[in-house]
């Protein structure tokens, strides 16, 4: 029987790239290396470094998406990521995740991610749906983006900087201690002057209970990203929230347009 792993693949972060409009260029590392560590303490670093305790881990990850149709728009994009996996005295499973950048124009896609470990010849693969607005039309908004902060072990660290101020994870289970955010970029299409776009919040629990609510409005001076686009942040509340699942609804309007973009995530002990 053939071996299969549970690979990190940053669906997420493929989905942030609807924040970056679809002429943008694709970017791709060959060979990335980091050292993920649980525990940053100096003594659990020089330890097992000099005793050769540390273990290299490469994962071969290859991205192809197909439009609705079922008609190949991008097959055989290819990263390779090298992990130093230096052991220590905690239980949780080491995980990294490798970000990776491809360009499609506007439409709707199934991407299949696929990951493939040499040195035990396991694999695991995902499959997501994706939708790339069109950026010119009078109201479009990016897929959400979430980010913690400090954030884990990821490479290329740089690779969104052309795109995105933030570093996304496709993890989506918290601790009440940690500093979690959502982000989205609101883009105005047209040539006349960028209007007030309005933004409500809405967070409920596993019975769809409100736990909170909020509105802001994006007004249109700060459409200054890329001329036309503006940046929006909002902190999740995890200090507040019961360990249990969530769903949190972002409702963004212009005039009598709406686009709705929705993250599930948890919180842990």
């Amino acid at each position: 029987m053939r071996k299969e792993i549970r690979t990190t693949v940053l669906s997420s972060a493929l989905a942030a790239l609807l924040a970056a409009p679809a002429a943008a260029p694709a970017f791709a590392k060959d060979t990335i290396s980091f050292a993920y560590l649980l525990d940053p303490a100096y003594d659990a670093v020089v330890w097992p470094l000099s005793h050769g305790k540390v273990t290299s881990d490469t994962v071969d990850v290859q991205v192809n998406a197909y439009s609705s149709d079922g008609r190949s728009r991008l097959v055989g994009h290819r990263d390779n990521a090298t992990a130093t996996l230096v052991p220590t005295s905690s239980k949780d499973h080491p995980r990294y995740e490798l970000l990776t950048a491809i360009a499609l124009a506007p439409g709707r896609y199934e991407l299949r991610i696929s990951a493939h470990r040499p040195l035990d010849n396991v694999d695991g693969s995902v499959y997501a749906d994706l939708e790339v607005p069109d950026f010119t039309a009078p109201l479009a908004v990016s897929g959400v983006v979430v980010e913690t902060v400090p954030s884990g072990a990821v490479a290329p660290i740089n690779a969104f900087d052309k795109f995105l101020p933030v570093v996304p994870t496709s993890n989506r289970e918290f601790r009440a201690g940690q500093d979690v955010s959502v982000f989205l970029r609101v883009f105005q299409g047209g040539k006349g002057s960028t209007q007030p776009v309005e933004v409500t919040t809405k967070l409920v629990d596993e019975l769809d209970a409100p736990i909170a609510e909020g509105r802001d409005v994006l007004y249109g001076n700060q459409f200054n990203v890329g001329g036309r686009a503006a940046d929006y942040r909002f902190a999740l509340p995890l200090k507040r929230l019961a360990p249990g699942p969530y769903l949190l609804t972002l409702d963004v309007s212009l005039d009598n347009r709406t686009v709705t973009r929705t993250v599930q995530f948890t919180v842990i002990k």
